[in-house]
């Protein structure tokens, strides 16, 4: 059976978004933190929305990655330190650390900024192609990051709470 790409039934939302829905496997979850949590954030400082890539297991979930989408060109000053303080939470409570990335552009293709979560330095920049997402994920070691966190959630007994 092929896999079949989220699409939200509404037909609306980020370009991004839509793309990482139909680019990468079924099994590479995210949701729109804004939209899931009704924040809404008006500042220059955070224009854009907060997508969280994830693997859950029943109640445990665990976190792949946050992404800070931002339509326009960013300073990386203006880093949310909120994003850095969820990523370092999250790492006291997974044996992998979370990755934060800002994603730049309304259209592919996209430039994907990674931060170093204990300093907020940027780490990288890669250029992400509308046909590239499984290669660039690969090379970022996105796919192995949710590949070992599976693992955890599904082998092991995760902790009930941090």
């Amino acid at each position: 059976m092929t896999e079949q790409p989220y699409t939200r039934l509404d037909g609306a939302g980020d370009t991004w978004a839509r793309a990482h829905g139909a680019e990468l496997p079924h099994n590479c979850l995210m949701s729109d933190l804004d939209a899931a949590t009704s924040v809404t954030m008006t500042t220059h400082v955070c224009e854009g929305a907060l997508f969280a890539e994830y693997v859950r297991r029943t109640e445990q979930t665990a976190l792949v990655a946050l992404f800070d989408r931002k339509a326009r060109t960013f300073d990386d000053k203006w880093l949310n330190p909120l994003w850095l303080h969820i990523c370092r939470a999250c790492a006291q409570c997974q044996p992998l650390a979370p990755r934060l990335f800002t994603v730049l552009g309304d259209a592919a293709p996209y430039e994907l900024r990674e931060y170093d979560i204990h300093t907020g330095d940027r780490i990288r920049t890669t250029m992400l192609a509308s046909d590239q997402w499984q290669v660039v994920w690969n090379d970022l070691g996105l796919l192995a990051l949710r590949v070992g966190l599976s693992r955890w959630l599904f082998n092991s007994t995760p902790p009930q709470s941090c």
